[in-house]
C-alpha cells in the first residue's frame, strides 16, 4: 500500500527517477520492527551506504538533502538515512553540497502552539464523551530538538509556486498522514503556512555565504 502511495506522490511531483533500496519500514523507536533483519534500521550502515553511493555515482548530484542526526523527530529510518548519506558521500570522488531539512525556532514555536491547541481540543472532546486522558508523566516523552536556531538556517526557499503539488504529494500518503496536522489545515491554509522550506548547509564546497534563496546557489 505504501509503495503505491509513494508511486503516486512521485508522479504528482514529476520526479524522473525513484530508487528503492529494498528495506522494510523500521517503525518508531522501540517497536518490534526495529529488530527485523530486513528493516532499514537493522541494516549495516556500510551496506546501505554502498547502495546509495552507486546511485550517487550515476547521478552525480551537486546538492544532496537528508535528515539531521535526530532524524528530525526521532524516526529510526530517518536517523539511518542521515547515517548512510554521510557514509555514501565519503565514498564519492567529489564533494557535493549537503543540506539538512530544518524548521527555524521562530516558526516551530508557532507550530507548537497549534499542536498544543489541538491536543487541548481533543482532550475536551474526549471528556465530553466520558473518556479521560491519562496525564503525561514528566520526562516520559523523549524531547527531541525539532527546531533550529534561526541564525543557523543556510537556505530559505520560496516554494509558493508549487505548494499545490506539495499538498497533493503529502495527501497521497493517506495511510500515514490523513489525520495529520498538515492535512487538517486544508489546502488554502497549507499554501499560506508551507510556502517556504528551510535547510541547514552542512558542506559548502562552493563557499557560499549567509542564507541563500536558491538551493543551487554557487552552481548557477
Amino acid at each position: 500500500m505504501r509503495a503505491i502511495e509513494l508511486d503516486n506522490a512521485v508522479e504528482i511531483l514529476g520526479i524522473s527517477r525513484l530508487v528503492r533500496l529494498g528495506y522494510r519500514d523500521s517503525g518508531m523507536k522501540g517497536w518490534p520492527q526495529n529488530s527485523d533483519p530486513e528493516s532499514f534500521w537493522a541494516t549495516p550502515v556500510s551496506v546501505a551506504a554502498e547502495k546509495l553511493a552507486a546511485v550517487l555515482r550515476e547521478e552525480r548530484p551537486q546538492v544532496i538533502m537528508t535528515y539531521n542526526e535526530y532524524g528530525f523527530y526521532g524516526h529510526p529510518d530517518h536517523i539511518q538515512a542521515h547515517l548512510i548519506t554521510h557514509a555514501a558521500i565519503e565514498l564519492l570522488d567529489y564533494e557535493p553540497t549537503l543540506y539538512f531539512n530544518a524548521i527555524p525556532d521562530s516558526v516551530m514555536a508557532r507550530y507548537r502552539e497549534r499542536w498544543e491547541q489541538e491536543e487541548r481540543e481533543k482532550a475536551a472532546a474526549d471528556l465530553e464523551k466520558g473518556v479521560e486522558q491519562e496525564p503525561e508523566v514528566p520526562g516520559e516523552r523523549e524531547e527531541i530538538p525539532m527546531g533550529t536556531p534561526d541564525a543557523d538556517i543556510g537556505a530559505a526557499i520560496d516554494i509558493s509556486d508549487v505548494t499545490d503539488a506539495k499538498f497533493d504529494a503529502l495527501a497521497a500518503h493517506k495511510s500515514q498522514i490523513a489525520e495529520s496536522f498538515w492535512m487538517k489545515m486544508g489546502r488554502e491554509q497549507f499554501k499560506q503556512v508551507m510556502s517556504t522550506e528551510w535547510f541547514i548547509r552542512i558542506t559548502n564546497p562552493q563557499h557560499v555565504d549567509g542564507c541563500v534563496n536558491d538551493i543551487f546557489a554557487g552552481y548557477r
